[in-house]
């Protein structure tokens, strides 16, 4: 696993389907491309945590009741909820019937599907990405003032680090945030973290890159106070498809376009 930053963006792997309650995209409509993602706004009002519970597994429900502070557990729970309705969207089956499982690395995948997913969090916001293809996904809240030259120095490629440093001062900090996540999807989606030397990965700082390997690492265009990036493996040029929202209150939405709330600048 790589390292994790001092403010630890939490990074799960589970989550469901929305019929009438929350997952929301328009009708008859499926993603374009390889990779659909879900953007969750996990403090927004929705149902009893109770009821949200009842849709994960017994393992789920267990860690959820480890958590010490409650606005964790909820998140938390959010989280999940939210991904196993997306999935069973997919799959056609019940949230919590969503066949979840984990290969010898620990990464998540799904049992007799071909469907692939990943799925991180940070503050107030979960990230889904689904699709045909190996993915990785990852989101962090910006913290002003978080100091990322000794993180650059020791995961960041030179020219990386060269490319930051000549950065002006108040572009810096975004910038780091979009280079981790960057290396954290492609991380994710190889599922094998371990060991990975990352000062030896470029991916750059922004915008879209190819990589010999086949992987293509794509910046995310996400709420303010956010970087988030999309890792995926395939053969042939691929772009993201439109980033749509879960609705844990299950209103009725609107199909497609990301709509959320600039204040939303939660931090695990």
């Amino acid at each position: 696993m790589i390292p994790k930053l001092p403010f630890s963006t939490v990074s799960d792997e589970p989550v469901r389907r929305r019929d009438a309650r929350g997952v929301r995209r328009a009708q008859g409509q499926r993603s374009s491309g390889p990779v659909s993602l879900w953007w969750v706004a996990l403090d927004a009002p929705s149902p009893a945590l109770e009821d949200l519970e009842r849709d994960l597994a017994p393992a789920e429900q267990l860690r959820a009741a480890r958590f010490l502070r409650p606005e964790d557990r909820r998140r938390y729970v959010a989280a999940r909820w939210s991904l196993r309705h997306v999935l069973a969207d997919r799959l056609g089956c019940a949230p919590r019937d969503v066949p979840i499982v984990a290969d010898d690395r620990g990464k998540p995948g799904l049992a007799g599907s071909e469907l692939r997913f990943s799925t991180s969090r940070s503050g107030g916001v979960a990230l889904h990405a689904v699709g045909s293809i190996e993915v990785g996904v990852d989101v962090e809240a910006i913290r002003e003032g978080f100091g990322f030259e000794r993180i650059a120095a020791r995961f960041f490629t030179l020219s990386e680090q060269r490319e930051l440093a000549a950065l002006p001062p108040q572009a810096r900090q975004a910038a780091g945030f979009r280079c981790w996540t960057r290396k954290e999807a492609y991380v994710k989606g190889l599922g094998d973290g371990l060991g990975l030397p990352l000062q030896s990965v470029h991916v750059g700082l922004g915008g879209s890159v190819r990589m010999e390997s086949g992987w293509s690492v794509h910046q995310l265009d996400v709420a303010p106070g956010f970087a988030a990036a999309l890792a995926g493996l395939s053969s042939e040029e691929w772009q993201p498809g439109p980033l749509r929202s879960v609705d844990i209150a299950g209103l009725p939405l609107a199909a497609s376009a990301l709509e959320v709330d600039s204040d939303l600048h939660g931090t695990d």
